[in-house]
């Protein structure tokens, strides 16, 4: 089995995608907002019905709005749910023990029904939410303020390699 490395090739690449998107880096950014918003606060499957509308009506990139739900995937879904249970019922001053939340959703995995899901009541649907309309909030600010900075770093670097004279390197002095 090939072993996934995040080397600097990669983030280079990933980098590469996110900078050719077309847009405002404002409109990109939105895109990443409303992707980790969604990505927190909807469950795993109906993310992308509910975050391409978001896009649209908010006029943000649909690409990386779909694109940046994937912060909830098969992977992260293990640790995302139970520990927004748990901060949404602190939140909403009834807290639940993390050992709780896991061992509920723990529960679910093993009987995956509608009947299963039903059982969890209000204890877990609503600090589902919370939790989720708060971490999300909170991730979606920081990856809009950052995505939206190193966009514009970016593309002013770009600008500057293009408006530079032919046969001049970057400090200035002409290639002979």
């Amino acid at each position: 089995m090939k072993k996934f490395r995040f080397n600097r090739r990669r983030r280079l690449y990933y980098l590469a995608k996110l900078g050719k998107q077309s847009g405002s880096p404002e409109y990109i950014a939105r895109g990443v907002f409303w992707g980790f918003l969604i990505g927190w606060a909807i469950p795993f499957g109906l993310q992308l019905a509910v975050v391409i509308p978001l896009a649209f009506l908010f006029h943000a990139n649909k690409v990386v709005a779909g694109a940046a739900t994937f912060i909830n995937n098969h992977l992260t879904v293990f640790l995302m749910y139970p520990f927004q249970c748990w901060a949404g019922s602190y939140l909403i001053g009834r807290p639940l023990h993390y050992q709780q939340t896991k061992d509920i959703f723990t529960r679910l995995l093993q009987d995956p029904s509608w009947k299963a899901l039903l059982d969890l009541g209000t204890a877990i649907f609503i600090p589902f939410f919370v939790g989720g309309i708060v971490l999300g909030i909170i991730t979606g600010v920081i990856g809009y303020w950052g995505v939206r900075a190193l966009l514009r770093n970016l593309r002013t670097r770009k600008n500057a390699r293009v408006a530079r004279p032919a046969g001049m390197t970057a400090s200035g002095l002409q290639n002979r």
